[in-house]
């Protein structure tokens, strides 16, 4: 070594102790004061050497990074560095848990697996939110904390730890190395545990990196849409199978290399060139449509998108629109068949269209349109295609399906009937079909070749083809029932004016004979109806009695006569009696067995009739007679004009009341009929039968609701309430007690049905009612015009525990009105009479009053409350007067 010159090296040394240290030794040769000297200096570098061992080793391991194929082996490798390599031995690897805010241990050191069975909780080692751990995640921020106990939040307080060093992978998770000892996490470890660190994120990096691709290339494989690239040249290096499916190649192979002209029709191929390629070129993608070749030559419509490759060539995204092309062709073609189905003028003009349409726009071509006979009840074919025809003039026994398309029309949805695959083709079975309703008027059917079945769009372009037809049939049932309501609306109109005439000349009619001869001969002057005639049943033997007519002659209105009512016109008479409600027949029949020798005239006639309308005449529950109507116009009852009939039939019998009610009032003799009756639906018999007493009816007359109040006399009541008693009858609706003493009490009735009411309609009042202790007697008054036979019937329906006892004719009794005038004289004193009198000229019972009490008691020179007396004292003698 010459002077000044110097000399260092790394060599073992040995301390004063006896232990072996790597050392860098370095010497100089000095010279002073004449002598030469060797300057040395020696630098332990025992941390140096192991930092360099470390980080060679680091080096060599980190190939095994590189080749870990799953999360978990890079947490494996990376803990076995930090143990085996880097001594940290309480170490583990976190990855976050995608449901939760928390990181899940995927790799422990057997240190920390030790403190796991030493009595922690294995789901404890979780990293939770808000800790410490977790922020370090989130941040991405590495964090060394040198005293773990003392910080607030940490995520295991349980682990004594005396540090611990967090170290962030990215998004991939979370690499944490503890120390229970002071000292242990150097500077130097730190920063190898760096590189670890980022070693592990890059992995992982990868790790994502090749998984998302092997996901991208999984999806182009799997794609329903046809996927390919192409070189810079336009040929095909890749192809998806749902591509090569597009084009029915079975083997995708056969395409790559290939150019893409050759899978597409000249037009497309000119339009790629001037069109497709230019616009990519200059905007880097282009979407449209183009018309394919397959591998046998057939057409396929195609949806593109091709896009340009930054590297150069493309990528052609591809799907096969062949089915959504041939959807909007029908759906184009069922728009226009719906302004022809506009202008359609018969029902055979819209099932020709339906089946036109069927063999323009599917691959089928039988088909067959059935309308339903609501006559018959019966689906009748009314138009089909010709090969529907040749398949029938063929097969004659075949229907065409006609029992599925009557399931379809019944449950007014689609039906499919699938082939037999077993049957021969020369079988019906071994075809499928279609049918679809026509709303409520008929079905479509459409029949498939064998081995051809409906998929979803052929059954939904069908059905909307069935809504279609079945509306514009609707429409045009529509329109003929608004001509033929206009037709209508004016026959009711004449009818509605006929019936209002008869009503308006029924107000002069002073007999029954004049009413019901107007009313026929009316109606025939209208020429509405051929003749008319009015019967009244005969209650004993059943039978129409003829009583007026028109249109017909007096001997075959005589051969009418005698006609059985359970037997006439189909029970249209029967029913008009039975129900009261009007009553309509066509083809209106008697059979021979229906008509004696005598009436085979009246035979003649009826067999000639087409409508009869029975209409019976009655007021209240009172059937008088029946108006029966014969017409050969078909349009008179097209719409039954029921409420002008209705009208007519109530008026004719409230007419006919009224008139009998005229003759009795102006009767001078009537017939009185006496009944004893026992019958506890009487009011009279059941009071005095649960009272055991006496009583009397009074008055009865009508009130709100249809309703009868009655005042009935009690004599002899004994302790019971009658009000309460009263009221127990089924047909009183309310009681009350009007007045009482020692002898008699007066009760006000309200009856839901009462005799009064019941024989209003034959004509008969009530002269006297009078019950005792549970036996009754009632006196009727009849008019000599009314049916003796009728009432007594009447009366005996409403009570059947009831006899006639007496009949007798007598002189209607009253008295003048000079001998009402000499009654009332003789009750009222001189005083009485002279204030009532005065009252009256001075408008005291005017309304409003001319003259108020106390001025007509100073004109009499009396006190009011004297006049009141008075007043009231002749106001109650002339009522006693009149009603007693």
């Amino acid at each position: 070594m010459q002077v000044g010159e110097g000399w260092t090296d790394d060599l073992s040394c040995h301390t004063c102790e006896g232990t072996r240290i790597p050392a860098e030794v370095s010497a100089t040769r000095v010279t002073t004061t004449g002598s030469s000297y060797i300057l040395a200096s020696v630098r332990d570098i025992s941390e140096q050497t192991e930092y360099e061992a470390r980080l060679e080793a680091l080096t060599k391991t980190t190939s095994e990074l590189i080749t870990a194929e799953s999360v978990s082996e890079v947490a494996t490798v990376v803990l076995n560095i930090v143990q085996r390599v880097l001594d940290c031995p309480a170490a583990a690897v976190w990855v976050p848990d995608p449901e939760t805010d928390r990181l899940k241990p995927v790799e422990v050191s057997d240190e920390i697996e030790a403190m796991v069975k030493d009595g922690h909780d294995a789901a404890q080692f979780d990293i939770g939110p808000e800790t410490v751990e977790i922020q370090a995640f989130h941040t991405g921020e590495q964090q060394f904390i040198s005293d773990y106990g003392a910080i607030e939040n940490p995520a295991h307080p349980e682990f004594s730890l005396e540090s611990r060093f967090l170290l962030p992978l990215g998004e991939h998770g979370l690499l944490g190395i503890g120390a229970t000892e002071s000292g242990q996490l150097t500077s130097s470890i730190r920063s190898l545990l760096r590189i670890v660190a980022g070693n592990a994120e890059t992995a992982l990096d990868r790790l994502e990196s090749e998984r998302t691709e092997r996901r991208r290339s999984a999806a182009v494989e799997a794609a329903n849409d046809g996927i390919a690239i192409l070189d810079k040249d336009a040929e095909f290096v890749y192809v998806n199978p749902a591509y090569a499916d597009i084009f029915d190649y079975e083997d995708r192979e056969t395409l790559v290399q290939q150019g893409w002209q050759e899978l597409l029709d000249g037009d497309s191929v000119e339009r790629m060139q001037t069109e497709v390629i230019p616009s990519v070129t200059d905007a880097g993608a282009w979407r449209g449509e183009l018309t394919g070749i397959r591998r046998d030559g057939s057409a396929v419509d195609l949806g593109v998108a091709l896009t340009r490759l930054d590297e150069g060539g493309y990528v052609n995204v591809c799907s096969d629109i062949s089915d959504r092309k041939a959807q909007e062709r029908r759906l184009k073609a069922l728009n226009e068949l719906n302004q022809k189905l506009m202008q359609a003028e018969s029902w055979d003009e819209i099932s020709r269209l339906g089946t036109d349409i069927v063999t323009d726009c599917l691959p089928f071509d039988v088909a067959a349109i059935r309308l339903f006979d609501r006559e018959a009840n019966t689906l009748e074919l009314d138009a089909m295609t010709d090969s529907a025809k040749s398949l029938l003039e063929s097969r004659p026994a075949y229907d065409l399906d006609a029992t599925y398309a009557g399931t379809a029309y019944r449950r007014g949805e689609p039906v499919i009937k699938s082939a037999d695959a077993h049957e021969p083709a020369a079988e019906a079975a071994a075809y499928a079909s279609l049918h679809v309703p026509l709303r409520d008027y008929g079905s479509l059917s459409v029949l498939m070749d064998i081995g051809e079945t409906p998929d979803d769009d052929v059954v939904e372009f069908v059905r909307l083809l069935g809504t279609a037809l079945g509306i514009a049939l609707e429409r045009l049932e529509r329109e003929q029932e608004l001509r033929d309501g206009r037709d209508e609306l004016t026959w009711v109109n004449r009818i509605n004016t006929v019936v209002r005439e008869i009503i308006q000349s029924l107000v002069d009619a002073a007999t029954r004979d004049e009413i019901e001869t107007a009313i026929c001969e009316r109606l025939v002057e209208s020429d509405l109806y051929e003749y008319a005639w009015v019967g009244e049943v005969d209650r004993e033997t059943e039978e129409i009695i003829p009583r007026a007519s028109a249109g017909t002659d007096a001997e075959t209105l005589q051969a009418t006569a005698g006609i059985d009512l359970f037997k006439a016109g189909a029970d249209t008479v029967l029913n008009a009696v039975q129900t009261g409600d009007v009553e309509t027949v066509r083809q209106y029949r008697v059979s021979d067995e229906e008509m004696d020798a005598a009436s085979d005239i009246v035979l003649s006639e009826l067999e000639e009739f087409e409508t009869v309308a029975a209409i019976p005449l009655s007021y209240g529950t009172r059937i008088y007679g029946v108006l029966i109507l014969k017409t050969t116009r078909s349009e008179t009852f097209k719409r039954s004009p029921k409420e002008e009939f209705e009208l007519l039939g109530e008026t004719a019998g409230f007419a006919i009341n009224a008139v009998q009610n005229r003759q009795v009032l102006l009767s001078n003799r009537i017939t009185e009929l006496r009944f004893e009756v026992r019958d506890p639906r009487s009011l009279v018999v059941a009071v005095s039968d649960r009272l055991d007493c006496n009583c009397r009816l009074e008055i009865a007359e009508p009130a709100d609701g249809g309703s009868v109040r009655c005042y009935l006399r009690i004599q002899d009541t004994g302790s019971e309430d009658p009000a309460a008693v009263a009221e127990e009858l089924d047909s009183v609706e309310r009681a009350e007690l009007v007045s009482e003493n020692d002898a008699e009490c007066l009760l006000e009735l309200i009856q839901t049905r009462a005799l009064a009411q019941e024989l209003a309609t034959t004509g008969a009042s009530i002269q006297t009612a009078i019950g005792r202790h549970g036996e009754g007697e009632v006196v009727l008054e009849v008019p000599q015009s009314a049916d003796i036979r009728d009432v007594v019937d009447r009366f005996q329906q409403l009570y059947p525990d009831s006899e006639l006892v007496a009949k007798r004719e007598r002189k209607r009794g009253g008295k003048s009105v000079g001998e009402f005038r000499e009654t009332i004289e003789g009750k009222l004193t001189d005083r009485q009479q002279a204030v009532l009198e005065n009252a009256y000229e001075a408008g005291y019972f005017d309304w409003p009053r001319e003259s108020t009490a106390e001025e007509v008691a100073d004109r009499l020179d009396i006190s009011s409350s004297t006049l009141h007396q008075h007043l009231r004292l002749a106001e109650w003698k002339l009522l006693s007067t009149l009603f007693d």
